[in-house]
């Protein structure tokens, strides 16, 4: 084990004179390691995730020049210093380029999307737990599928049918957790063909304006919490009052 500024010189030297699975360290990034293997050099790094470590495959060289090899322990370095295992994100990276499909986001599922959405995020378990959940449940199998096979009419009837069951609660998580989601991978220019987020989010506003207005029952929830309190500091006899006045008004509805 040597440490060397690695170099396309220094590596191909190793390639040709180095045994095989010896290994040598990079200088400047001591994280990254060359190990000589039968034609080329296996490069990775030690990253550490909160108490533990990872080891992130970062290429091959010379198949990998050194430019993308240092950008994606780079990327890599950063997904890590938010708590995060950058193996799954490079890995879903990777799968989408052997399929072709990097170029359109389409082709990924709102499963894909969510676990590189949380891998780039510092968020509690907890919240991963929550945001991941509330979207399997709503999307119901459209979760798993391609998001081309999303429609804006499929949202729309996700939020009619928990508005219809009054699960306001769940109706304004839905909307929002969508909506920090799809707006996440709308700016992110990496993606292209994103005309099924745009279509998606453009009928947020109208959703929120039709099914979470002020004037609705999330608004008579809170009024009825209010009176709650009110009712706990009143004494029997106040009690037996109100309880006859909405008797009262009962019978009048």
């Amino acid at each position: 084990m040597r440490k060397v500024i690695f170099s396309r010189t220094e590596l191909h030297k190793f390639l040709l004179l180095g045994d095989s699975g010896n290994y040598i360290i990079d200088k400047i990034n001591p994280s990254i390691r060359a190990i000589k293997r039968k034609e080329m050099l296996s490069i990775f790094c030690t990253l550490r995730i909160k108490k533990r470590t990872t080891s992130v495959k970062l290429g091959e060289f010379p198949e990998n020049d050194l430019e993308e090899i240092y950008a994606k322990f780079k990327i890599a370095r950063n997904i890590s210093s938010n708590g995060n295992n950058p193996n799954f994100y490079l890995n879903q990276v990777r799968h989408a380029i052997e399929k072709e499909e990097f170029d359109s986001i389409e082709n990924f599922s709102i499963e894909d999307l969510v676990k590189i959405f949380l891998n780039h995020k510092r968020y509690s378990q907890k919240y991963e737990y929550d945001f991941t959940n509330c979207l399997k449940k709503n999307f119901g199998k459209k979760f798993y599928q391609p998001l081309k096979k999303l429609s804006r009419i499929d949202f729309k009837n996700n939020a009619e049918s928990l508005h219809r069951d009054s699960k306001f609660g769940a109706l304004k998580n839905f909307i929002y957790k969508t909506n920090i989601l799809f707006l996440y991978f709308l700016k992110n220019d990496q993606f292209k063909e994103q005309h099924i987020l745009k279509d998606i989010l453009s009928i947020i506003p109208d959703i929120r304006l039709r099914y979470l207005n002020l004037k609705n029952e999330p608004t008579k929830q809170n009024n009825i919490t209010k009176l709650i309190k009110i009712l706990k500091n009143l004494d029997e006899k106040q009690l037996s009052k109100i309880e006859i006045f909405i008797k009262k008004i009962n019978r009048q509805a």
